[in-house]
């Protein structure tokens, strides 16, 4: 068991640093076109320029294309290479005698190398980020239900102007939280939005429309 679960341990880890590099040779690049273009490249492009990078961290392969930026980039590590040694097609051997009892063929072994050290090294920590990260989340979540709505009249008519402007009519929590430097989006299903602590010192009314 031990045996395939390490083979394919070691091809998502491959598969997770070809994606890693390929998205920070994008990353770069996306870095040069803004520096380029500067003013000129609008909001809307530099969201879609990044998406990019996002997209090349999720997609597991990328189409073939005869131009890339990824055309040299090197070969999967040699522990992902397999040699196929014996042939496709083999006669079958006679079967036994009911007599002769059928020796079980033991599963061939999987050599333990430094690349698959690596490999369980990243699902170790890869683990543990997990379980800290939904912790963190976790508290700051139950900090935000627990927080008192903000009451203040003029955020609350700007808030409304801007969800009718935008044309939102669901429920959206408007709350102030000292953890955070800007405003920030929170929740998939019941947002919330957070405002820093004192934001009306911090920004006037047309920045914080």
């Amino acid at each position: 068991m031990m045996a395939p679960f390490l083979q394919e341990l070691e091809q998502v880890f491959g598969w997770l640093l070809v994606a890693s590099w390929q998205a920070s040779v994008l990353a770069l690049a996306v870095l040069l076109i803004q520096r380029i273009l500067g003013s000129r490249l609008n909001p809307r492009w530099r969201y879609a320029l990044w998406l990019l990078v996002l997209l090349r961290l999720v997609l597991p392969v990328l189409p073939e294309s005869a131009l890339s930026l990824f055309q040299f980039a090197p070969p999967p590590p040699a522990a992902l290479a397999v040699t196929v040694t014996e042939p496709l097609f083999v006669s079958a051997p006679p079967l036994p005698a009911p007599s002769v009892p059928v020796a079980e063929i033991p599963e061939p072994s999987h050599p333990f190398s430094l690349y698959s050290l690596m490999a369980v090294i990243w699902l170790a920590g890869a683990m543990i980020l997990l379980v800290l990260t939904w912790q963190v989340n976790r508290r700051f979540a139950r900090q935000v239900a627990n927080s008192p709505a903000i009451a203040d009249p003029d955020l609350l008519r700007l808030f409304a102007e801007a969800k009718a402007e935008l044309g939102i009519r669901r429920a959206i929590r408007l709350i102030e939280n000292g953890q955070v430097q800007s405003p920030a989006i929170m929740g998939l299903f019941q947002p919330t939005l957070l405002l820093p602590a004192d934001v009306r010192g911090k920004f006037d009314s047309r920045e914080l429309r």
